[in-house]
């Protein structure tokens, strides 16, 4: 199939806005239904693993959780850290801290009873969760293309706090009241760094964030008892699972797509060209190696998935940025693998198959020789005319991403207008 330019597509619906507030509003798709599992308010603990607690991200970037209190009496949040593996805290909802390379910032999974993630493109918006998980990038590079970086990861923490208290990112349409800058509102509850889309991308939490977060919990409810305590994670780490993997059909395999992360997002074509190591277009040739990562729950009493990656080798045909040879290999590392015979994915990018063809645009790890896709999803198109292995988990297979929503239309544009 042969792409061509095409106008970038615009989000239209009739909307009811519920007014919390003379400044702000609310609507149900800036955030999810259902709670969680024997709980008719928000009481949550949330633990601050060892793992989580670097120089980068200190203290004072898990405290500014706190800032989600006094909003709706069903919400209060206080933080403790686990200290030599243990903490006053005996169970709770975990925050990791990992690598994640160059452009995640940090993500939140929801799990159900059994300890498996939730599959958040379908009923985890709307059922209630048994419990859920915050990592944070240790890598502090992701970080670097804020202004104020460390500001960056707080806002990156407090956003994800949003994710655990059932906030989403907000939708973007601008028919909507409040939803101002090029069809967002100003809210932390956007992807990004602080300040990206025109100051669309809040530092803190604003009005908008907050009448979404009253319509959630509600104002008028009962006080809320118990707290919710932001900690992350767990005082026993398992090592990682490395297993081989060489699935090329997807046909049996039911898709979980995991995770609400927080991650970099380019608004055009330059910025994104001023970011990246490479582009490049290249073929997949080789097998997938595949890492799960595990760690210890309390809550479930057992390890439980919180992260999955597989590691893909493409062969160079044409290099348009960067220092990279025709015939090079490259390792690309994306968020995704076959656990328990699900396809467990974080990414909004479809896998790779062998004998595919893409456009990348790729950041290499400050740690390892390996690349991802600068953004995700900003970070790979189709080739035109390139004859791919179609994709049964995707709706639209040729653009390479399972929504048409995740994919950059302009961006897109601009690469086939500047590039043959």
């Amino acid at each position: 199939m042969k792409l061509k330019k095409r106008a970038i597509p615009m989000l239209a619906g009739v909307l009811t806005a519920v007014m919390l507030t003379s400044t702000a509003s609310a609507h149900p798709e800036d955030y999810w239904g259902g709670k969680y599992i024997g709980h008719e308010d928000a009481k949550f603990t949330l633990r601050i693993s060892r793992s989580a607690q670097t120089d980068f991200l200190s203290s004072d970037i898990y405290w500014s959780a706190r800032d989600w209190n006094g909003i709706s009496s069903n919400v209060r949040v206080n933080v403790s850290f686990v200290i030599n593996g243990r903490t006053t805290i005996d169970d709770g909802i975990n925050v990791y801290g990992d690598n994640l390379g160059k452009y995640l910032l940090g993500y939140t999974t929801p799990y159900d009873s059994n300890g498996k993630p939730l599959d958040t493109s379908i009923d985890g918006l709307i059922s209630d969760w048994a419990y859920a998980s915050i990592t944070m990038n240790t890598n502090s590079s992701a970080f670097s293309g804020a202004s104020d970086p460390k500001l960056a990861a707080q806002m990156t923490f407090v956003h994800e706090v949003g994710h655990v208290l059932k906030l989403t990112h907000p939708f973007i349409s601008r028919g909507l009241g409040g939803h101002t800058i090029d069809g967002k509102p100003v809210a932390i509850m956007n992807q990004g760094l602080p300040g990206d889309f025109g100051g669309a991308v809040s530092s803190t939490i604003t009005g908008h964030d907050k009448s979404c977060l009253k319509a959630k919990w509600g104002i008028m409810m009962k006080k809320i008892t118990a707290i919710i305590t932001v900690l992350a994670a767990c005082a026993s780490l398992t090592a990682c699972n490395k297993a081989p993997g060489n699935v090329q059909s997807f046909d049996d395999i039911k898709l979980v797509r995991t995770g609400f992360a927080n991650r970099r997002v380019f608004e055009d074509l330059a910025a994104l060209e001023e970011h990246v190591d490479l582009m490049v277009v290249g073929k997949f040739i080789d097998d997938s190696e595949q890492n799960e990562r595990y760690r210890y729950s309390e809550f479930f009493g057992k390890d439980i998935l919180y992260f999955v990656t597989s590691k893909n080798t493409i062969e160079v045909e044409k290099v348009l940025i960067g220092n990279a040879n025709i015939g090079d290999t490259l390792q690309i590392v994306q968020e995704y693998g076959i656990v328990d015979g699900d396809l467990v994915t974080f990414s909004d990018l479809t896998p790779m198959q062998k004998g595919d063809e893409w456009l990348f645009f790729l950041t290499k790890d400050s740690d390892s020789d390996v690349y991802y896709c600068a953004g995700d999803s900003d970070g790979r198109y189709p080739v035109p005319n390139a004859e791919n292995e179609p994709m049964p988990l995707s709706d639209c297979p040729d653009l390479g991403v399972y929504d048409e929503q995740n994919f950059m239309w302009n961006i897109y544009n601009e690469i086939l207008e500047k590039y043959d």
